[in-house]
């Protein structure tokens, strides 16, 4: 066990986009404002600044790409997308999250 804690990359730095707040969680809503077809600048605007602020930006505009399956950080990436993934669902209004699965 000892070895396996040893090879795994460290992300407990919070400017580190894989690294996740323990307050952070796929049920949370990141915004007030619900995406519902007719105020998506208001949305993305409320959405970008969230997303900022949580250092998880990266996972959208395509700054910090998939790593591959074999990467040391291909676990966090895809943990973390997950994340980013359930916000922006919980963040649209139902007619519109199917699109986003």
């Amino acid at each position: 066990m000892a070895n396996l804690l040893a090879t795994q990359p460290t992300v407990i730095d919070s400017g580190n986009p894989y690294f996740i707040h323990p307050s952070e969680n796929p049920g949370s809503k990141i915004v007030t404002t619900i995406l519902n077809g007719d105020n998506y600048h208001a949305w993305a605007r409320a959405m970008e600044m969230a997303l900022e602020s949580k250092n998880k930006i990266e996972f959208v505009d395509g700054t910090l790409p998939k790593p591959n399956i074999s990467d040391q950080f291909y676990p966090y990436w895809k943990r973390c997308n997950k994340l980013v993934v359930s916000w922006l669902n919980q963040s649209v209004d139902s007619s519109i999250s199917q699109s986003i699965l």
